[in-house]
């Protein structure tokens, strides 16, 4: 009996050990979807898992070293690839996990934080930064973070994107993405240091932070402080086609104008790059179907102290545009994004929309 008793115990503590593992929530950060209308409410679920879980260890997570007093730690919104640099980045707009929870703010209990928060017009009182994230000020593609109590990003990157509230044009059959042009996870942004992308998309978040700062707070940001400025200009960060539909085989002009920020870096490698469909460059993993040097000619001689100019794809000039030149719609369809590069083939700006219209998509 004592023996069948043993056993029993055994068997018992077995059983409640495997339930307990049943229960645990690792690190995690998923979106109630993966694209929003511009102030529409976007909710992001999250667990912030054990301090030595392994995925903090791994090759996978976004940063070494973090601060575990969780009641500190919060969700961010940031551009694309813009790398939260170890909490020097600040987020767009961003929640503490604590206020959206309303915790024990000397609750330490990983088990704790597992929940959500939605960021909303109704949720003002808790986010702090810009809301609504507008499309012509952030670009299309926007990442989210779980972030330590120093701002260091601790579980994400989740993708996701925004959607212009504009009525949609009816669209034209568009061919597959293939090859390389799968949309695919982009893998590039690890802990072993913030790349040139990351760098640069950093740039130009901050750029924006501060433009928006010239501009006023938000009406929905907690910080209190104002600026008094007269400038009315329009600001910059802009792609443009010439028009927005092209016959196959038109030449295609595409324009754009860059932020001051980057008028003193050397864009001698930057390139205007076309996309298959909605493909995106997933800060450099994805190479463009063609692209032309920033400069419209084979060779970027000097670059520096330039922020706006205009590049032209036709068959005149060929020898600048790395890829096929006319595009083959049987391969890419007819539907394009367009954007601005980097050396790393990372995103500056875009997309900006274009179609083809080919005999075979009449």
């Amino acid at each position: 009996d004592e023996v069948h008793k043993e056993a029993g115990d055994d068997n018992g503590d077995e059983v409640h050990k495997e339930a307990a593992a049943s229960s645990y929530h690792g690190p995690s950060i998923t979106l109630d979807k993966e694209s929003y209308d511009e102030g529409e409410d976007i909710t992001v679920s999250f667990s912030v898992g054990r301090p030595n879980d392994e995925y903090f260890s791994s090759s996978d997570a976004p940063s070494l070293n973090l601060d575990f007093n969780y009641p500190e730690w919060k969700i961010g919104l940031f551009m694309r690839d813009a790398d939260p640099q170890g909490g020097s980045l600040e987020p767009i707009v961003g929640i503490n996990l604590c206020d959206a929870m309303n915790c024990d703010p000397n609750n330490l209990d990983f088990e704790v934080y597992t929940s959500s928060v939605t960021f909303g017009s109704e949720f003002e009182s808790l986010m702090h930064g810009k809301w609504p994230v507008k499309l012509n000020d952030w670009g299309q593609g926007l990442d989210a973070y779980v972030l330590d109590a120093n701002g260091a990003a601790a579980i994400g990157p989740f993708e996701f994107e925004m959607r212009s509230n504009e009525k949609a044009k009816p669209k034209k059959l568009s061919g597959l993405a293939k090859y390389n042009h799968a949309d695919k996870k982009d893998t590039s942004r690890k802990r072993t240091g913030i790349s040139k992308a990351a760098e640069t998309a950093a740039n130009f978040h901050q750029a924006n932070v501060l433009l928006s700062s010239v501009n006023g707070p938000s009406p929905h940001s907690k910080d209190t402080k104002t600026t008094n400025s007269s400038d009315t200009s329009v600001k910059k960060n802009t792609i443009s086609a010439e028009k927005k539909e092209y016959q196959e085989d038109e030449e295609v002009s595409i324009s754009f104008s860059l932020d001051d920020i980057f008028k003193d870096e050397d864009k001698s490698k930057w390139r205007i790059g076309f996309f298959s469909g909605n493909t995106r460059p997933h800060g450099g993993d994805v190479a463009p179907i063609v692209s032309i040097p920033i400069c419209g000619e084979r060779d970027c001689a000097d670059t520096v102290g330039t922020t706006d100019g205009q590049v032209t794809f036709s068959r005149k000039n060929v020898e600048a545009i790395e890829g096929a030149w006319p595009i083959n719609f049987n391969e890419w369809g007819n539907e394009f994004s367009v954007f601005v590069l980097d050396d790393g083939g990372a995103t500056i700006l875009g997309p900006e929309k274009i179609n083809v219209l080919s005999n075979q998509y009449a």
